[in-house]
């Protein structure tokens, strides 16, 4: 009889799916809502990749203790947070660099959704 759990997960792996789509439409909201911006075309993928390597997805609006500018994506075990940083004035079109924020500062990950991915 075959499983839908996997050695590293108690949790099958359709509600796994579910669950980063829920995330994903709710970044998705939050960008063109709140943000009042277009969301990078491959936000749903890049969600996926940051569970992938074991960080959880957290909500764009838990911005405590981040810069105003920082859309907050996950976290990683060390409390490091990985998001995409808004810039104030951007023309339309300019992609969003993938930042990772702590307390001290705030290093650049990628220039854009597609980089990160491609790494």
């Amino acid at each position: 009889m075959s499983s839908l759990f996997t050695p590293f997960s108690a949790l099958p792996l359709r509600h796994t799916r579910a669950t980063v789509s829920c995330y994903s439409s709710g970044h998705v909201s939050f960008i063109k809502e709140v943000a009042v911006i277009e969301p990078p075309k491959h936000l749903q993928h890049l969600l996926k990749v940051l569970q992938t390597r074991g960080e959880t997805i957290i909500s764009p609006g838990a911005k405590q203790g981040l810069i105003p500018l920082a859309i907050p994506l996950s976290k990683d075990s060390s409390g490091s947070v990985t998001a995409l940083l808004r810039w104030p004035t951007a023309p339309p079109g300019l992609d969003m660099p993938v930042v990772e924020v702590w307390r001290s500062g705030v290093r650049l990950i990628a220039r854009n959704v597609m980089s990160f991915i491609s790494f």
